[in-house]
C-alpha cells in the first residue's frame, strides 16, 4: 500500500525532475549586510533555481539565501538542497501539490529539499503586503524566519509547526537548538 507521504514524494520527484534547474555554487566566503565577510560551511548544502530564471537572477536570488542559510548552517541536516521557485509559479505549485499557496516555503523531508518562493527575495509590492498581513512582520525579515522554519522541521525530522517554529525561534535567538519533543501542556 502506497502511503500519502509516499505518492507526495514521488509527485514532487516528478515535477522536480521535469523541471530545469540553474545550479548557483556556494560560496566560500559570504559578505554580511554590514560589509564584513565570514566563512561559510555550506559544503552539504546546494542552490538551485527552478525553470524560468537567468542566470544572473539565480544567481542574485541563491546568494541570498546562502547568506540566510549560513548564519544558521547545520550539519546535522546532512545534504540539503534549497530551490528557488518564480513567484509566478509557486501558487500553481502549491496547489497541485495540495499545500497551501499563501506559504512561501515548504520541505520535502524525504528527498532533503526545500522550496521557497522567490518573493521571499523579491516580491512585487501586492505580494509583500499579503506576506506581511500574513506573518505579521516586515518583508526583510521573511526570508529569515520561513529558513529557520524550514530547518526547525528538517533537524526535527518533519515534527509539527509548533515544534520547526520552537526550533525556528532558538535559532534566530543565535542558539544550536536540537528536536524539542515536548509540546507545552495548555493549563486553560
Amino acid at each position: 500500500m502506497t502511503t500519502r507521504g509516499q505518492i507526495y514524494s514521488l509527485l514532487l520527484f516528478a515535477i522536480c525532475l521535469s523541471s530545469t534547474r540553474l545550479a548557483a555554487e556556494p560560496a566560500e566566503s559570504i559578505e554580511a549586510p554590514s560589509g564584513q565577510r565570514y566563512s561559510t560551511s555550506l559544503h552539504s548544502q546546494k542552490f538551485v533555481c527552478n525553470t524560468g530564471y537567468t542566470i544572473a537572477e539565480c544567481r542574485r536570488q541563491s546568494a541570498a539565501v546562502q547568506r540566510t542559510v549560513a548564519q544558521y548552517s547545520r550539519e546535522d541536516i546532512g545534504n540539503w538542497t534549497w530551490i528557488l521557485v518564480r513567484a509566478e509559479d509557486w501558487k500553481d505549485l502549491m496547489l497541485h501539490l495540495r499545500l497551501n499557496p499563501e506559504s512561501p516555503a515548504f520541505s520535502a523531508l524525504d528527498v532533503h529539499e526545500t522550496f521557497l518562493e522567490e518573493s521571499l527575495i523579491t516580491p512585487n509590492p501586492e505580494r509583500a503586503r499579503e506576506l506581511m498581513n500574513a506573518f505579521g512582520i516586515s518583508l526583510d525579515e521573511l526570508l529569515d524566519l520561513a529558513v529557520t522554519h524550514e530547518l526547525g522541521h528538517a533537524i526535527c525530522h518533519g515534527g509539527s509547526e509548533f515544534q520547526a517554529e520552537l526550533v525556528g525561534s532558538r535559532l534566530r535567538e543565535g542558539l544550536h537548538p536540537g528536536c524539542a519533543e515536548k509540546q507545552p501542556v495548555s493549563h486553560e
